[in-house]
């Protein structure tokens, strides 16, 4: 039986899962398929929450950053 997930919960998943793939990969060779199977999400929620690969870029990997930067302002 799987435990129903929030949706906060999936999208951290898939956030955390973009995240360590284009750390290890790189963007240009990372699949939203990979992206998906590791977070444990269907391909199709994922894409319903973040509509293209470079939204999910943006808020997985350049939001930390700039927040990060923006901290030292």
């Amino acid at each position: 039986m799987r435990l129903h997930r929030t949706s906060a919960q999936v999208r951290e998943l898939i956030l955390g899962a973009a995240a360590g793939l284009v750390a290890e990969k790189g963007f240009a060779t990372t699949t939203t398929r990979e992206i998906a199977e590791r977070a444990q999400v269907r391909g199709t929620t994922m894409v319903r929450i973040y509509e293209s690969k470079e939204h999910l870029y943006d808020e997985a990997v350049l939001r930390p950053f700039t927040d990060f930067l923006g901290s030292f302002t």
